[in-house]
């Protein structure tokens, strides 16, 4: 042993500049991680800290949603009719279309032509009930529709609403001559159009989330985040977009609101924009609305066209450091701390070492 601390205490002093360098340098980092370390373990039990969290919960989910409007046609009349040699008019009725929800953009439509040949002049009228009884009578009347003179008849005509379409229809050929041997036989074929609501079960769909949990309601999908209790500033952020720029409306509201929206009733969003074909949104959540049922819903507002909307989600927040990351941070700390007082007193024996 004495030999073998002679040869240590000979390549010691040939280098002693290098060796008190290293010596330094060990010293040096030995201090550094005693203090790193220290400071990382107290502060793993004396501070509370909070650290930023995301979760996709839904990313390019596609939304397939029905037509908003739908186009609806029904024949009121097809239908020849002949008048009497000794009647100066003949006609016939139809009554109007059920008509269930909402409707708009009401056009009746037709062509009406004499059969006869050669053909025979004649007047065409379509009348409501009252004005159709004045008519007969001869009073001062007002037509829906009322042509003279000629042998057929092409029109379209716009009725404003769904209130203004008569309960029922009067359709009337009369001769435009009263003789006998003139009477005209028409065929008048006629049909109504409108647009109507469809029902917002049909022409909306949603993704409900709970903080949690997203389900898209037509496949039963379920898309898992992770919020704890001891979370804050969280925010509800993402975008949707129509895969072919058409136009959609776009809602993000509590289950109370959405069931307002449903039913037709006054409602308030988190997040409302109609008639977009792609739209971005950001929305600060407290933990009471974050604890609760969000409905996010695409409606499509077009006439005949189906649409897929695209839906990404991503929720945001910050949430406090658990036990087990504590333990984790001071025992990380603990182990540094050790190592540089081992770093430490392996410098102060060389430096014992270097003085003999």
């Amino acid at each position: 042993m004495k030999q073998l601390y002679d040869i240590i205490m000979r390549i010691m002093g040939k280098y002693d500049i290098i060796m008190r360098i290293s010596v330094m340098i060990i010293f040096i980092i030995g201090l550094i991680m005693f203090v790193i370390g220290s400071h990382l373990a107290i502060k793993a039990l004396t501070t509370e800290t909070w650290k930023s969290r995301s979760e996709v919960l839904a990313s390019e989910k596609a939304l397939v949603v029905s037509a908003g409007w739908i186009s609806k046609n029904e024949n009121l009349i097809d239908k020849i009719i002949v008048v009497d040699p000794y009647e100066g008019y003949d006609y016939w009725f139809a009554y109007k279309p059920t008509i269930t929800s909402e409707a708009k953009d009401f056009v009746i439509s037709g062509r009406v032509i004499e059969l006869s040949t050669p053909q025979i002049w004649f007047n065409f009228y379509i009348f409501d009930s009252n004005n159709f009884e004045l008519w007969t009578v001869g009073g001062s009347y007002s037509a829906i529709y009322e042509a003279r003179g000629r042998t057929s008849y092409n029109f379209k005509i716009s009725i404003a609403s769904k209130d203004n379409v008569p309960d029922i229809l009067y359709f009337v050929v009369e001769k435009t001559v009263n003789v006998p041997v003139l009477n005209p036989k028409v065929r008048v074929t006629i049909n109504i159009s409108w647009v109507e609501k469809a029902p917002i079960r049909d022409s909306s769909k949603y993704l409900i989330l709970l903080p949690i949990l997203v389900i898209d309601e037509s496949k039963d999908t379920f898309l898992r985040g992770v919020i704890t209790k001891e979370s804050k500033d969280i925010v509800l952020k993402g975008y949707a977009t129509e895969v072919r720029g058409r136009k959609f409306n776009f809602y993000i509201m509590d289950s109370e609101n959405y069931q307002n929206w449903f039913e037709g009733k006054t409602y308030v969003a988190y997040f409302d924009e109609k008639n977009v074909s792609s739209t971005l949104f950001s929305i600060p959540l407290t933990k009471d609305q974050a604890s609760s049922l969000i409905y996010i819903v695409v409606e499509n507002p077009l006439l005949d066209v189906d649409e897929t909307v695209k839906v990404t989600l991503i929720l945001e927040w910050r949430e406090k450091t658990s036990i087990a990351t504590i333990i984790r941070e001071w025992i990380l700390g603990g182990v540094i701390t050790i190592l540089g007082f081992i770093f430490i007193m392996i410098a102060g024996l060389l430096i014992y070492i270097l003085k003999q």
